[in-house]
């Protein structure tokens, strides 16, 4: 990549939206356009489908709702999972290529397979 700069990756990425486009423009459908969906499917989408009501009440802030929010486990395993979750994102976007190349000297093409690689295991599952 690095014989060909910037402008291959640029248009690379450009080529996968243009490739993509004709995908979108043959699957894509309004709700009254879709013949798929039932005139009963149609008709909830149409009506505001599974969006709640708007409210103009707004809550106040008190320490026992924060309280209460705090003492339900799902809430506190997400907040873990979440800071966990960011922590490593943090240190694979900037430490990590970092210190390939300042400490185990690799050239930038080898830095971005090596930094990579984990976001496609993540991606994997």
């Amino acid at each position: 990549m690095d014989g060909f700069g910037w402008r291959v990756l640029f248009v690379s990425v450009g080529a996968v939206g243009i490739l993509f486009a004709p995908v979108w423009w043959r699957c894509y459908r309004e709700p009254h356009e879709d013949p798929r969906l039932s005139q009963q499917e149609r008709e909830h989408i149409e009506n505001g489908g599974g969006l709640s009501a708007p409210t103009d009440q707004q809550v106040a802030f008190s320490w026992p709702l924060v309280r209460q929010l705090l003492s339900k486990r799902q809430i506190i395993g997400a907040s873990i999972g979440q800071f966990a979750g960011n922590t490593v994102l943090v240190f694979f976007l900037t430490w990590f290529p970092t210190w390939l190349a300042t400490e185990r000297h690799m050239p930038r093409l080898k830095v971005g397979f090596f930094s990579i690689l984990p976001f496609v295991a993540a991606a994997g599952g």
